[in-house]
């Protein structure tokens, strides 16, 4: 709720094409790196295996709808990112 009120131009929305799946993907990573390097842990995706099992269900899925991959973007970045595998109900 911050982001919107100081950032009234915010939005929240989901990826739909590949492009914006791949860069939205490229930035959880970093953040998620981010988040990670502070803490000590081990981090899966600095895994090769993992990272490429990830980014393809984050890129493809979200084109095939096995997965959705949203931002909330403010002052033209993207301040936080979502993604969801898509399983039956």
């Amino acid at each position: 709720l911050r982001i919107w009120q100081r950032i009234p131009e915010a939005r929240f929305r989901q990826c739909v094409s590949q492009d914006e799946a791949a860069h939205a993907y490229a930035t959880l990573e970093e953040q998620q790196a981010r988040r990670h390097a502070g803490k000590g842990k081990d981090y899966v995706l600095n895994d090769v295996a993992y990272r490429a099992f990830y980014e393809r269900i984050a890129v493809d899925g979200c084109h095939c709808g096995l997965a959705r991959l949203f931002v909330l973007e403010a002052g033209g970045e993207v301040a936080a990112t979502l993604l969801g595998i898509v399983g039956e109900d």
